[in-house]
């Protein structure tokens, strides 16, 4: 999935359909085997691309905001979780 992201920033652009589900893909795998930190950092990484590009009321940066909001509620932080949640613009 590294490779696939790479791989579809480079040839179609980081913000792009292809890479964001694939880098939506890379986080879940990232999590699912134990590397919260990595997929938390990669969804950082996205949310801040996507929020630069599209602005943060876009459905793929709210997406990808609660994709994070998710991750760190699973990893124990609903605080922070909350906080995120409260920075996404009603549809």
């Amino acid at each position: 999935l590294s490779t696939c992201l790479e791989t579809r920033r480079r040839t179609t652009g980081e913000a792009s359909r292809e890479a964001v589900i694939c880098a939506s893909e890379l986080a879940r795998a990232l999590y699912g085997v134990g590397r919260r930190d990595d997929a938390e950092t990669l969804l950082r990484e996205q949310l801040e691309m996507r929020r630069r590009v599209f602005g943060p009321a876009h459905r793929r940066t709210r997406a990808t905001t609660r994709q994070l909001v998710w991750l760190l509620r699973e990893s124990g932080r609903p605080e922070e979780a909350t906080a995120l949640e409260a920075q996404v613009p009603a549809e």
